[in-house]
């Protein structure tokens, strides 16, 4: 098993006289690459989530044996989650996301709109966001990996003085 979009590497253990010329093929074939490393290396990558059936054909002049192996291509992208008040009553009140995302190496966070965020300060993996403005604003945070990148997105409403709603949040100050 292995995770999608990452390099692994299968070794060639055939022997023979004169030496066998080694011929490397993955059904299916799409979004796969093979490719020779040193020696008796080939690193292969397979792109998109499956099983693959890998098969090694050795060949000289005293004939030729087939070797096949199946490979499970697991989706390794992270998974995104992150959570942050869905409405905010007061203009200038401060709150923290928590991020949850899980198998990531890096993150993005975007806001739109970004005219009325006051403060957009980074607090680990999270974002410390205080608006000016009521508004409605999309938070975007974008996880990645070397299997590729996931997001998830929440609309936050900032009202001036709501009524008869309560935040569900410890605000910072």
């Amino acid at each position: 098993t292995t995770c999608n979009n990452v390099a692994i590497t299968l070794t060639n253990t055939s022997v023979g006289a004169p030496n066998p010329v080694i011929n490397v093929t993955a059904n299916p074939a799409t979004n796969v690459t093979i490719t020779p490393g040193s020696g008796s290396l080939y690193v292969a990558k397979f792109g998109t989530p499956g099983t693959y059936t890998v098969t090694l054909l050795a060949s000289n002049t005293a004939g030729s044996d087939t070797y096949t192996q199946s490979i499970l291509v697991t989706d390794c992208t992270p998974t995104v989650a992150f959570s942050f008040p869905a409405a905010m009553c007061n203009v200038k009140d401060t709150a923290v996301t928590v991020n949850t995302t899980s198998g990531a190496t890096s993150y993005t966070w975007n806001i739109s709109p970004t005219s009325g965020v006051g403060l957009f300060t980074t607090v680990g993996i999270n974002k410390r966001i205080t608006f000016f403005t009521s508004n409605t604003y999309t938070l975007t945070l974008r996880a990645t990996n070397s299997s590729g990148t996931n997001s998830a997105v929440q609309v936050i409403t900032v009202s001036e003085n709501c009524v008869g709603i309560t935040e569900n949040t410890t605000l910072a100050n």
